[in-house]
């Protein structure tokens, strides 16, 4: 028997955008965004990151179903791994985007989570004796 449930798509230490001043490096960025961890799909993340960072001159938003980050600040934008991954960006420069980028491929959400919980109940196996 197959449960459909919804499991958590953005959780752990690698949920987190950073924003790097050109005096600081990625370990020491001058500003951090935790995203709260919950389930996500793209759109959601892209308005859940445009909400956090807006204030900073840095923005995010669909574009033909691909991400693109929007960068008017001083600031390098860097994208934690995962997040960076689930946003469809290949391609980050080592201390994130100086500028606006297009991600490369379409965001996927659904990577590195388990989308089905099996339930095992032997009530319903069938007994012969």
């Amino acid at each position: 028997m197959s449960v459909p449930a919804i499991f958590d798509n953005v959780i752990g230490e690698s949920r987190f955008i950073s924003l790097i001043s050109p005096k600081d490096t990625v370990n020491n960025p001058d500003m951090k965004f935790i995203v709260p961890e919950g389930h996500y799909s793209v759109d959601s993340m892209v308005r859940k990151l445009r909400n956090m960072l807006i204030f900073r001159y840095v923005s995010l938003d669909m574009d033909h179903d691909k991400v693109v980050l929007h960068n008017n600040s001083g600031y390098r934008a860097y994208l934690s791994i995962s997040l960076k991954n689930k946003l469809g960006f290949i391609d980050m420069p080592p201390l994130g985007f100086k500028k606006g980028h297009v991600a490369e491929k379409i965001g996927d959400m659904t990577d590195e989570i388990v989308p089905t919980l099996y339930v095992y109940c032997d009530i319903l196996e069938r007994h012969c004796w």
